[in-house]
């Protein structure tokens, strides 16, 4: 809708995107990202991608007026979100969950060189499992204290591989910066990545308990906000790769296809064996139990 309104300038479709934009806050409060990804989506369309090449001084600033004025509002309802959190309540887990107590804490003692690090530490560990299934993260980093046992590399392991695949990625939109549909879309999704993990780890950020901890299914779920980013690297490395080997065989299309089977069978493989833990761990002992209860 946001989109649509820049393009047509018309009320209704401002009216309708602030309304999902506020909505978006209710359901996750995760969403309040949305504001700072909209202010970059907005300087990227009036100004890197405008049709008009050379413009005068004087066009630029009447088009940064109205950029600023269009989003003035937006803030306004993210500030205004605050004071309406406040009245109904908010998440009732706020203040329940032992990571955001230590990062209120933290906030309260003025550590924020720590809150930093331990922001950058849980972004890398969350970046990880999204280019690798955790499983197997979870058995490289086991097979690497079964030959260097320590709390060094049980901490820092999830984060560095984390922080480096990102660094790749990066080093990636920067390759492809000539083509530069390709690059604006790569690095708008890094840029989304980024803002999620960062918003994530800003409010669990995790303490060395965490850190040391192998992945589990629980606290997976806040990388799903961030894989809606990943997902879109993932289709522009495919058809990086697709281009690549397209001049060097005619069966392109053939191996393409079997990568991206090859993804999907491994990723419902371990769906599958996900599934059997979680109803072993969590749903069984209550089935048994109800089931000797009867009788």
């Amino acid at each position: 809708l946001f989109s649509k309104f820049l393009v047509n300038k018309k009320l209704l479709f401002y009216i309708g995107f602030m309304v999902f934009v506020f909505l978006g806050f209710l359901v996750r409060e995760t969403g309040l990202v949305i504001v700072p990804l909209l202010t970059v989506f907005d300087l990227v369309s009036t100004f890197i991608f405008s049709s008009e090449k050379k413009e005068s001084n004087r066009a630029i600033k009447h088009k940064l007026k109205g950029l600023i004025l269009r989003q003035i509002p937006i803030y306004l309802l993210f500030i205004a979100f605050y004071f309406f959190r406040n009245w109904y309540g908010g998440i009732a887990g706020d203040h329940a969950d032992s990571l955001v107590k230590w990062r209120i804490r933290l906030i309260e003692d003025g550590l924020y060189p720590e809150l930093l690090w331990a922001m950058i530490l849980t972004s890398g560990k969350l970046l990880a499992p999204q280019l690798i299934p955790y499983p197997i993260l979870n058995f490289i980093r086991e097979a690497f204290l079964g030959i260097l046992p320590g709390k060094t590399i049980g901490i820092y392991f999830f984060p560095f591989v984390g922080l480096v695949f990102y660094g790749l990625l990066g080093t990636v939109t920067y390759l492809i910066r000539k083509n530069k549909h390709l690059f604006s879309l790569m690095a708008f999704f890094l840029i989304w990545i980024a803002a999620f993990s960062l918003f994530v780890s800003l409010a669990v950020p995790s303490d060395t308990g965490s850190l040391l901890d192998s992945y589990d299914w629980i606290p997976m779920r806040y990388r799903y906000f961030a894989f809606a980013g990943m997902s879109g690297v993932f289709g522009i490395i495919l058809y990086l790769f697709f281009e690549k080997i397209k001049r060097k065989t005619k069966n392109a299309k053939k191996i393409s296809r079997i990568v991206i089977a090859g993804a999907i069978i491994l990723n419902t493989i371990f769906i599958w064996k996900l599934e059997q833990d979680i109803y072993r761990k969590a749903f069984k002992p209550s089935k048994d139990f109800y089931s000797q209860f009867k009788k």
